[in-house]
């Protein structure tokens, strides 16, 4: 059934609900959880390198990248003002998205009632996605709350008994349409949502707001057009069926239940399977809340939530199918506060209501799941390229040259190790296959004489298969390496002479030599590695990668020629 407005006839209380002050202090906690921890990663990278930019070269180079301007200049000037540390680049992040809780709570308010908009501000406040996306220095926060805003003054305009909220509306809706195109789209919405409402068209005030809104997405679709580069922006993933309920899900559950990145590009809707248990219940109970609100919530309330939050899911499947754009869970952001405004609306706490119950139990198992896994390392499934600097740096002189295998981990890489001149191999636009890995590893740049250090990162790009790995270790005589959370440094040398089997022609994936009896010396080892006792042998062994940070600092191990092995 149908609630009532709230007293105030407003969006929002007169006076403070002490509940969501709480529940806006809480999210600012969780948000501020080891904000600093881990290393900026690749897109965030590119935010450190745009606002320390003078502003001209900045705006040059955030639209060079098919992204818009405003946010980064914002940025820029509070890096300029405070510092520009990891923790500091995040901040902003965290302050907005904390301050989305009461606004969420206000949009629960309007629809519903006073109760519905306590739960709605506490599941916000501990929301996975969220706090993912608010402790990362870019603009998806932001995004998240400049969208609460836009829905909350559109709600206002089209509600039966509101005044509307012309100056909240115009603002909110233009700073949106100004910080990124999925936020534009979103604003279009609204736009059309507002001109299909008789009341809103009706006020003079409300009709100069949604003109203001037009013009706003107007421009950021000439920019669009102008720089004529839609399919560059986003990772690009097999769609299939999986994709919409995955953005649903990774809105819910947050980005530790999804598969990582590496697993998406190399397995597609497949990567998905291991985590349907957790999905799927966690998916029906907030598609039950969601269906439940509409009992709760005014029935025009619920009708416009529902609109907006459905096509913020939507809106990148269809960018990917029409223009090429990207399918992250991320740019499905402006539909997050109106998603949360209806789980918290339909979920309950009573007994009474058994169902309910059951549901909202499920959504909140899941949400402190993906916030606990998320808060215990921030930097899950990314690059852990701290570990990976700390360990080039205890194996290989500052001016001992690197190569990489693809564009975006040079560009990690030289933004993290801005001392090591790096080298690409693969070139650019090449990838590694069957068909051409041997050349490859054949045509390997040794910049440095007889010894390289060859990084694998974000290899999806350019070794989607491994192909190259392989091929690298078949064809040279590896001498030890590394592997961290999404890199894999691989200490390769060239072909030598053994002493105990003469020579080794290279290319060829013989076995170094067994040891004899008594010696000392180990297996294939190789001067600048650590010697160790010989072991009995027990059939066939492969050349083997350190498999962590912590066992590979112990010195530089199994020197040995490869096999065509991945380690």
């Amino acid at each position: 059934m149908g609630v009532g407005p709230p007293r105030s006839g407003k969006g929002w209380a007169v006076r403070p609900d002490p509940v969501v002050v709480a529940a806006t202090l809480a999210a600012l906690a969780l948000r501020l959880v080891r904000l600093g921890r881990a290393p900026l990663w690749f897109d965030e990278t590119y935010t450190a390198s745009w606002v320390a930019l003078p502003w001209g070269a900045s705006v040059s180079e955030v639209l060079d990248a098919n992204h818009l301007p405003p946010w980064f200049l914002l940025l820029g000037a509070w890096t300029r003002a405070l510092g520009d540390s990891p923790w500091l680049l995040r901040l902003p992040g965290v302050l907005a998205s904390a301050a989305t809780v009461p606004v969420v709570a206000a949009i629960a308010r309007l629809a519903a009632d006073r109760s519905a908009a306590r739960r709605a501000a506490w599941l916000f406040a501990m929301l996975p996605f969220a706090i993912h996306h608010a402790q990362e220095a870019r603009m998806y926060a932001p995004v998240a709350l400049l969208a609460a805003a836009t829905t909350l003054a559109v709600l206002r305009s089209i509600a039966p008994e509101g005044a509307g909220a012309p100056v909240l509306l115009a603002v909110s809706g233009a700073a949106l349409a100004a910080t990124h195109y999925y936020g534009a789209v979103f604003v279009a919405l609204t736009a059309a949502i507002l001109l299909g409402s008789s009341r809103a068209r009706g006020r003079a005030r409300d009709r100069v707001a949604i003109a203001v809104l037009v013009l706003s997405v107007a421009v950021a679709a000439a920019l669009a057009w102008r720089l004529g580069k839609p399919g560059e922006a986003g990772a690009r993933y097999e769609l299939g069926a999986s994709v919409l309920p995955g953005i649903a899900w990774a809105m819910v559950g947050g980005c530790t239940l999804v598969p990582q990145p590496a697993e998406a590009h190399a397995l597609g809707a497949r990567a998905a399977l291991p985590w349907l248990p957790l999905a799927v219940p966690g998916l029906a109970a907030a598609g039950f809340a969601v269906v439940a609100a509409r009992r709760v919530a005014r029935p025009w309330a619920w009708g416009t939530l529902a609109v907006l939050s459905g096509a913020a899911l939507a809106t990148p499947v269809a960018a990917s199918f029409l223009v090429g754009g990207g399918t992250s869970p991320r740019y499905a952001s402006p539909g997050l506060p109106a998603l949360a405004a209806l789980l918290g609306i339909g979920a309950s706490l009573s007994r009474e209501r058994p169902a309910r119950l059951v549901a909202t139990a499920v959504l909140l198992a899941c949400a402190t799941l993906g916030t606990a896994l998320h808060l215990a390392w921030p930097g899950h499934g990314r690059e852990a390229v701290d570990e990976a600097g700390a360990w080039l740096d205890a194996h290989a002189t500052s001016d001992t040259p690197v190569v990489v295998t693809s564009g975006e981990m040079a560009t990690l890489a030289r933004f993290h190790w801005p001392h090591r001149a790096l080298v690409s191999h693969p070139p650019l636009g090449v990838v590694a296959d069957a068909g051409n890995a041997r050349a490859l590893a054949e045509s390997l740049p040794f910049p440095g004489g007889d010894r390289v250090f060859f990084v694998f990162g974000r290899d999806w790009l350019s070794d989607p298969h491994g192909a190259l790995r392989a091929a690298v270790l078949a064809r040279w005589f590896s001498c030890g390496g590394v592997e961290v959370e999404g890199i894999r440094i691989l200490c390769l040398e060239r072909a030598r002479t053994s002493t105990a089997s003469g020579s080794q022609p290279p290319g060829r994936p013989t076995r170094a030599p067994r040891p004899r009896t008594g010696s000392r010396r180990a297996v294939g080892s190789a001067r600048g590695c650590r010697s160790r006792r010989p072991r009995p042998r027990r059939g066939p062994r492969r050349a083997r990668l350190g498999t962590t940070a912590r066992t590979s600092r112990e010195g530089t191990r199994g020197c040995r020629r490869g096999h065509g092995s991945a380690g």
